[in-house]
């Protein structure tokens, strides 16, 4: 009989110790999955401004921060200002042209002056070609001055292309230091 007695009591211990309180149990236990969005900048810089907390649920393409673009900003004013002062730099030989054209004037003058005396003889074929000479050359200085003008004008003015690609580069940073949800 003493074995009946140990069953019974192991029995007995069984069923109170299953009838412990369970209230400070979970009701189920497993694992939890989340997808993990990692958001990150294509600039580089001090992280101005951010809208998003770990764990909140953002909508793809949704704005959630800025990069400093300070730096960006000021770089495009100075380029932009560099394109205004662009056609200062044009060379203008208008006034320098009408000193040229007004020397030629008084030249003329002076050669019709000694064809006149030439044919009265009082002035040397020398004279007349010394001066048809300064004609011709003060002609050609017209056409250089002309010419170089146009090439250093068309040089200064080439450089606007080089600048606006440079502002689109700049523009293309500053795009970039915003930060999107992927």
């Amino acid at each position: 009989m003493s074995q009946y007695k140990v069953i019974i009591f192991i029995l007995f211990s069984l069923l109170l110790s299953a009838c412990q309180s369970s209230e400070n149990e979970s009701d189920a236990y497993g694992n939890f999955e989340a997808v993990v969005t990692t958001i990150s900048a294509e600039a580089h810089g001090k992280l101005m401004y951010l809208k998003v907390s770990e764990g909140e649920k953002i909508e793809q393409g949704e704005w959630v921060g800025l990069v400093d673009t300070t730096a960006l900003h000021l770089q495009r004013k100075q380029i932009e200002a560099s394109i205004r002062t662009l056609p200062q730099k044009l060379r203008n030989t208008l006034a320098d042209i009408q000193v040229l054209e007004e020397q030629k004037d008084n030249l003329i003058r002076e050669r019709d002056r000694v064809q006149r005396l030439k044919a009265s003889k009082a002035a040397t074929q020398k004279q007349l070609d010394d001066l048809n000479g300064q004609i011709d050359v003060l002609d050609k200085q017209i056409v250089a001055l002309t010419r170089t003008t146009q090439t250093s004008n068309q040089a200064i003015l080439s450089e606007k292309g080089p600048m606006l690609a440079q502002i689109a580069i700049v523009n293309e940073q500053i795009r970039k230091s915003y930060i999107y949800n992927p």
